[in-house]
């Protein structure tokens, strides 16, 4: 979608809940679909102007900001 030429991504919501990572079988399905996000975004081109985005490049940083 794009407004006043900015780039917009529009996605439908799921409802979950949070994984237990000490439980084998909640980690088996959070690997799966982590495997299957690669597996599909395998190929993706941005669009031709779209910029990178710096904000994911430092997100290390930002969430260490957010959480002082």
């Amino acid at each position: 979608l794009i407004i006043e030429g900015e780039i917009y991504t529009i996605s439908k919501w799921i409802d979950g809940r949070l994984a237990n990572y000490d439980d084998f079988n909640d980690l088996k399905i959070v690997l799966n679909n982590l495997a299957n996000l690669h597996k599909h975004s395998l190929g993706f081109k941005p669009y031709n102007n779209a910029e990178p985005r710096q904000k994911v490049l430092d997100w290390h940083e930002r969430f260490k900001e957010k959480c002082d």
